[in-house]
């Protein structure tokens, strides 16, 4: 998972990731954890999902992604400061998803998701320089 997420969670997860490929380069591939969210969440309902997250200090990261496809297409990201200001919370035609937030089905990023989702994108992955997206933009 790419993030976004944690700050140390996600350097954690790529410094094992660059050491492992420290050795003997391969293709890595990165894959947006509120997709894994959305696609980890076992449902024969297609449509719009939506996910938030929230990134602590008055702030939430959402995004809404159309899963009328085998993969999670993404149609918009963002960062804000309270939930209401979500493009589309409000909406009927969205199934909305949380992490750590309240009057929301709670969703976490599934490592299987990240599977699934990664394998179809290694038939174009490249040797990448490996860089997290943290919730927010550096201080």
């Amino acid at each position: 998972g790419e993030g976004p997420g944690s700050y140390n969670g996600l350097r954690c997860g790529f410094a094992t990731l660059q050491g492992l490929l420290l050795p003997k380069p391969k293709p890595a591939v990165k894959i947006n954890s509120l997709a894994a969210m959305v696609f980890g969440v076992r449902s024969t309902e297609y449509g719009v999902r939506g996910a938030i997250l929230n990134a602590r200090k008055n702030s939430f990261f959402f995004a809404t992604f159309e899963m009328e496809t085998q993969m999670p297409r993404l149609l918009e990201e963002g960062l804000v400061e309270r939930v209401e200001q979500v493009p589309g919370i409000d909406s009927k035609d969205i199934s909305w998803l949380s992490y750590d937030v309240e009057g929301f089905t709670p969703a976490y990023p599934d490592a299987a998701a990240l599977a699934a989702l990664g394998l179809p994108e290694f038939e174009h992955a490249d040797q990448v320089i490996l860089e997290p997206r943290y919730l927010r933009p550096p201080v």
